[in-house]
């Protein structure tokens, strides 16, 4: 089990706003665990979901879910 600090990006689709809702949370999770949190955003007839790792080793999800752009960053705290 790993110690995560999960941010969670919501970004808003109306043109001319760049505010977005971000929120913060710590959790104790295996990868299975990790696979759980990110499925918990895979729902919906239009999903697209690109994972990338940053040079710090923080995991990235970009997730597309009909039309609401998400992301998720987990780093290992």
């Amino acid at each position: 089990m790993k110690k995560y600090e999960i941010t969670t990006e919501i970004f808003n689709r109306c043109s001319g706003n760049e505010t977005r809702d971000i929120g913060i949370d710590e959790m104790e999770l295996d990868d299975a665990g990790v696979e759980r949190v990110i499925g918990q955003y895979l729902s919906g007839k239009e999903t697209t979901c690109e994972r990338f790792v940053t040079s710090k080793g923080d995991l990235v999800v970009d997730i597309d879910t009909n039309g609401q752009r998400r992301k998720l960053t987990f780093s290992e705290i």
